[in-house]
């Protein structure tokens, strides 16, 4: 059946076929135009106009969303199987290899790409055949962790294997290892393989959200929608840290006890492991138990704000946390939870308080904290601990913090319409442990 979707799209992807198209919808609505009066003739051709319509409909949201037959992984007698529709029809429609590429340099997935290397395309003419092109992307593709071929990957296996010759990327001083990081990041940043999906989605809060959880006095006042705060700068889950990410989704989906103690230093990326699960959950990806959660995130340091003594302050935390389980559908985020056990020089220790809903079943709580604060105010408390999933975040490797950056980058410019260079990425990578220094367990 994909095949003959893919046919299908072939055919209606001809440029004829499309003016076509084009110009049967404007002697359509020509003539109805014309007919306005004539109540008859108008009803009598709205059924050739409605399939008109389901027609475009099929094609813009069936056949070119569609992916392609096979993955890379499949078993395939030719790796074009492997190719999205689009791509494909372009390699199989011209013969003009200088053409393909030109266009799919054009992309804007490619344009982003040679922006970030600060490249300038231009083509080389060599003896690589369209069959050589494929066959890297498909080794391309597969070190990116992807499943199909899009025209990047394409783009990005011309650029590889003309190097061999031309030199054009040794000249801009960018390796081969260079613009295999970038592409990787790219296709994450584009989301290359999910673009295709069938059928509707839905996704994010309701609008009547607000009587959920938006009236609570306390939680405005000692929390907010971390949910909000994660989609409103991105909807692209973040990269790395895939085995964490695991760690933290098998605690979030036990049946008791499911709260999540992340442990790590300064800026390894705790914060960051949270927004991945938000937009997972936001977007329906994960168990339904944890799908489709708000995530409010907790300041300690406004919950103890004007407290006298600890009596008081677990009276405003038991109130906080009941409205908060009165919500539902709610995690709850404590980052830097050892201020809450007497750390961060605010001297109240409410542990005791916050037992309760770390057994409960109600609610699910995630902390996070730094190496030395957890040794020192939570790793000899045996039953706090213990109602936590302990998850270590060592500093991450060269390419997972490459990605990281590249992360934060792509924030900022869009935020502030600018273009951050993959040269100065990498530096600010070399650069890191110049600069670092100790800080809140973010």
């Amino acid at each position: 059946m994909k095949n003959n979707y893919y046919f299908l799209y072939y055919f209606f992807d001809n440029p004829y076929v499309r003016w076509m198209r084009v110009l049967l919808f404007l002697s359509m609505g020509v003539l109805v135009y014309l007919n306005l009066g004539n109540g008859r003739f108008v009803i009598s051709i709205l059924p050739i106009y409605c399939v008109l319509i389901l027609q475009e409909f099929f094609i813009h949201f069936k056949l070119e969303n569609s992916n392609p037959p096979k993955k890379i992984t499949d078993k395939f007698k030719h790796v074009i199987e492997c190719v999205d529709y689009k791509s494909r029809a372009h390699l199989e429609r011209y013969n003009n290899l200088e053409k393909i590429i030109g266009e799919f340099s054009n992309v804007s997935e490619s344009q982003y790409l040679s922006r970030l290397l600060n490249f300038k395309f231009l083509y080389q003419v060599t003896d690589i055949t369209e069959e050589d092109i494929l066959r890297k992307a498909r080794d391309v593709v597969a070190s990116a962790g992807g499943k199909y071929i899009h025209a990047i990957d394409i783009y990005v296996s011309y650029l590889i294997l003309t190097d061999e010759k031309s030199r054009e990327l040794f000249k801009n001083d960018i390796t081969q290892k260079d613009i295999l990081h970038v592409h990787s990041w790219v296709r994450k940043l584009y989301s290359i393989d999910l673009k295709h999906h069938t059928g509707l989605r839905f996704s994010g809060s309701g609008v009547f959200d607000f009587f959920v959880f938006g009236w609570s006095e306390q939680i405005a006042r000692f929390a907010s929608n971390f949910t909000k705060e994660v989609l409103s700068n991105s909807t692209t889950s973040p990269m790395g840290r895939n085995s964490e990410y695991d760690l933290l989704i098998t605690a979030l989906l036990k049946n008791s006890s499911s709260n999540a103690l992340l442990v790590g230093g300064a800026g390894v990326g705790k914060t960051t492991l949270i927004s991945k699960f938000v937009i997972d959950s936001n977007e329906g990806l994960l168990p339904s138990h944890i799908s489709n959660k708000t995530v409010f995130k907790l300041y300690a340091e406004r919950l103890i704000a004007g407290i006298n003594n600890t009596g008081d302050l677990e009276t405003r935390f038991i109130e906080l946390f009941s409205e908060l389980s009165h919500a539902g559908n709610i995690i709850v985020y404590i980052p830097n939870i050892e201020n809450i056990f007497g750390g961060g020089g605010l001297n109240f220790d409410i542990s005791g308080a916050l037992i309760e809903y770390l057994r409960s079943n109600q609610i699910k709580i995630i902390g996070s904290t730094t190496d030395e604060a957890f040794h020192s105010y939570i790793y000899q408390k045996q039953e706090i601990k213990a109602l936590f999933d302990i998850i270590e975040m060592n500093e991450p490797d060269e390419d997972t913090a490459l990605f990281m950056v590249l992360e934060k980058a792509s924030e900022l410019e869009h935020l502030n319409n600018v273009t951050i260079s993959y040269d100065a990425v990498k530096e600010s990578c070399a650069l890191s442990d110049s600069y670092a220094t100790d800080g809140s367990a973010m």
